[in-house]
């Protein structure tokens, strides 16, 4: 089944173009996307690389996603006193933040709702529909990262990237292209969830076949869907790699690379003495995240021919799994920056 874009809101808080920050801003992606159904589910166009539905259920999932990363860091970014600093009021142009991949616009949202001197753009490849209402130094814009970002060209004081990393294509020139949009001294915010799950002694679990020792759905279901990812073009590991990347772009400053891993359970499988009341919420938003991650896996594999019927088996022992907390495991989460150097940009290096 086919259909057009949903609706745009009419509240201000979608533009095609922004009236700040990127005067030059222009659309990258098709002027109408046609949408299509999947069993209930909405899916881009079949030639897009990420292939997450773009649906309701989606920025749900979205939600319980953005809720639980803030409980492991406790804040909205990392890290937290140098992008206060960053951001902090000053005469000339207000401080700016581009938020890629915005999804459902929450991150960006809350960051317009903390920071209200400043101004915050969101652009992602299909409109953004936020459920609460955006602030006026917050706009969404459609837009296509694969795509050079000249028109935000030194327009931005924060770059964030959270989760988007299935929907690249060239990794290290989009890197490049964050440096493009950032001014000097601009911090480069990176956050992902890497698709390997660890063993209570945080050993990377093997992915087995289903009656093997050791089988687990969940680990299996992940594993499919990040090849899936791979098979069309995008980035599903990237977070190995941003080290290297950083480190070796002109763009950024040598040596002020950081990145932290958290490792959270994906279900309160941990013994009651070892979880307090905020330990136990945190457990619960991770599992309910991946639950809700599942069913968008479901379209995923489908779409790429999948067999239902043992896709749906394995969403059903991986649920069992879960709520008997008999996949003891732990999900990995990486938060990285890097910093803009106060020299003019580079381009890239073609061979």
């Amino acid at each position: 089944m086919m259909f057009s874009s949903p609706p745009v809101p009419t509240n201000g808080s979608y533009s095609l173009t922004s009236p700040f920050v990127a005067t030059r801003s222009h659309t990258t992606v098709r002027s109408h996307w046609q949408y299509r159904d999947l069993e209930g589910r909405i899916l881009g166009p079949e030639d897009d690389t990420f292939l997450m539905p773009p649906d309701e259920m989606e920025c749900d999932r979205m939600d319980l996603q953005h809720n639980m990363l803030q409980r492991v860091i406790r804040s909205l970014y990392y890290p937290e006193g140098l992008v206060d600093r960053i951001l902090a009021p000053r005469d000339g142009p207000a401080p700016a933040i581009l938020d890629i991949g915005s999804g459902n616009g929450t991150w960006a949202v809350a960051m317009a709702q903390k920071f209200p001197h400043c101004e915050i753009v969101g652009i992602d490849l299909t409109p953004t529909l936020p459920k609460s209402p955006v602030p006026v130094n917050c706009k969404f814009e459609t837009d296509d990262a694969n795509y050079p970002l000249e028109h935000y060209a030194n327009a931005f004081d924060v770059v964030h990237c959270r989760a988007i990393d299935g929907g690249i294509t060239d990794y290290g020139n989009f890197l490049n292209e964050c440096a493009r949009a950032l001014r000097p001294g601009g911090i480069l915010l990176l956050v992902k969830g890497t698709t390997i799950f660890y063993d209570p002694q945080f050993t990377p679990i093997p992915v087995l076949e289903e009656g093997q020792e050791g089988f687990s759905a969940v680990n299996k279901i992940f594993h499919e869907a990040t090849q899936v990812v791979k098979s069309r073009g995008g980035y599903e590991d990237a977070e190995l790699y941003w080290k290297y990347w950083i480190e070796h772009n002109p763009n950024y400053v040598r040596g002020l690379y950081n990145q932290q891993d958290r490792c959270v359970p994906i279900s309160a499988w941990l013994p009651d003495s070892e979880l307090d009341g905020e330990a136990r919420l945190l457990c619960e938003l991770c599992k309910h995240n991946i639950l809700a991650g599942f069913r968008s896996c479901r379209a995923l594999l489908l779409e790429e021919s999948y067999d239902q019927q043992e896709v749906d088996h394995w969403i059903d022992l991986a649920e069992q799994e879960l709520h008997q907390k008999t996949f003891r495991a732990y999900s990995r989460w990486r938060f990285a920056y890097a910093i803009r150097t106060d020299k003019p940009w580079m381009g890239m290096q073609r061979a």
